[in-house]
């Protein structure tokens, strides 16, 4: 049977995506040096989770791509969250797990759920991702509790 050290956490909103994704380094450094493999981070890690209108939530959204194991999203200078986490994990070689608002636009009348499609042109999920060691997405979850409208 195969041991996996992992570390999990809970923070509070500090107001920005920046500092929350400082949080989560800092995190993440103190749990490798633990020897942690796996970290993963909490729900409304990089928003908070008192926005109560779509409106208000999605200057915190982010597109985020499919998983595809192969493409490696850490580049020399992180320039979204997508990026940032996928360093994280690349830089002290351990799997992350983290929460974001996904925003995906359903205005293109070939989208599978076109016809449900809200009046401001994009759904929004509820999403965990997951990076392995080398900063490649492996997963994307999205929430079945979707954001309230």
């Amino acid at each position: 049977m195969t041991t996996v050290r992992a570390a999990i956490t809970q923070t509070t909103w500090t107001g920005d995506k920046a500092s929350m994704l400082d949080r989560h380094e800092q995190f993440a450094r103190d749990a490798a040096a633990d020897g942690a493999q796996l970290v993963v981070f909490p729900e409304d890690g990089l928003y908070d989770a008192n926005f109560f209108t779509r409106a208000a939530l999605r200057p915190y959204l982010i597109a985020f791509p499919e998983p595809d194991n192969t493409t490696t999203y850490c580049f020399s200078s992180p320039a979204s969250p997508l990026q940032a986490m996928a360093c994280l994990a690349a830089r002290l070689n351990l799997t992350a797990v983290f929460n974001a608002g996904h925003l995906e636009s359903c205005v293109d009348p070939q989208h599978p759920w076109h016809a449900e499609c809200p009046e401001d042109g994009a759904f929004q999920f509820n999403t965990q991702l997951a990076f392995d060691p080398r900063g490649r997405l492996i997963g994307r979850y999205f929430k079945t509790h979707l954001f309230p409208d």
